[in-house]
């Protein structure tokens, strides 16, 4: 179902051809910054939540060397309410099953690209964050970023709230 690549649901029509254009320059080398800053706004809306720009959503994942996850675990709580005042911090998550362990999963919210660029940047000039960092450099073995647009038009052609 869905479009001429298919799709995960059995949506009304097909949505991947429409987002495709800004993503390529990435494919060629580009960053998502300038991919995102591509997407014309009146698209951008359509797949968005709200009638502005879209928020955006980065999945941060960091493989935890196991024994000094106990460790990474201990300088998170110590260094919370650093986390709280710089970044917009929404799930923190480990895996119970299923998967690979020892991933610490974080999620974030930003209104935009801007929005995440500018935080991110006022974090590494901040005292407390970069202790946090040094602290806990040494328990990860990879890390992974991942940023999404909510997709509200496929998710309401799918049936479900967006």
């Amino acid at each position: 179902a869905g479009g001429p690549r298919g799709s995960w649901c059995s949506c009304k029509r097909p949505f991947v051809d429409q987002i495709d254009q800004p993503f390529s320059s990435m494919q060629k080398g580009g960053s998502i910054a300038r991919a995102a800053h591509r997407w014309p706004a009146a698209a951008l809306r359509r797949f968005s939540s709200g009638g502005g720009s879209p928020g955006i959503f980065e999945m941060r994942k960091y493989t935890l060397k196991p024994e000094k996850a106990g460790k990474y675990l201990s300088a998170l709580e110590a260094y919370g309410d650093v986390r709280k005042r710089l970044l917009p911090l929404r799930l923190f998550a480990l895996p119970e099953t299923g998967g690979q362990l020892f991933v610490a999963t974080h999620l974030y919210s930003y209104r935009d690209i801007a929005e995440r660029e500018e935080k991110r940047a006022k974090a590494i000039q901040d005292a407390e964050w970069l202790a946090f960092l040094s602290e806990t450099n040494e328990c990860l073995s990879t890390t992974e970023s991942s940023i999404y647009v909510e997709a509200k038009a496929t998710l309401e052609a799918c049936g479900l709230d967006g």
